[in-house]
């Protein structure tokens, strides 16, 4: 059985990966104190979205995100 796949059809409608709600995710977003130039690391970033709206706040940044899963990996790639 394919774990990844398994855990894409569970997850399919969402927007994170995660209990968090979007609510809670701008909040966090907005309480960042980021510089220009800073750089974001994101493990397990799912499908992406917290360093998507990141980046759509604070335009001088630079993100990298790391997940597992080809299935979130692909989803990110098409939002591109």
């Amino acid at each position: 059985m394919d774990m990844w796949k398994f855990f894409d059809i569970t997850h399919r409608e969402h927007i994170l990966c995660n209990p968090m709600s979007l609510e809670k995710l701008e909040q966090l977003i907005t309480l960042l104190p980021l510089k220009s130039g800073a750089r974001v690391l994101d493990i397990a970033t799912g499908k992406g979205e917290f360093l998507i709206r990141l980046a759509e706040r604070h335009r001088q940044m630079t993100g990298t995100g790391v997940d597992f899963s080809p299935y979130c990996i692909a989803d990110v790639h098409k939002k591109q």
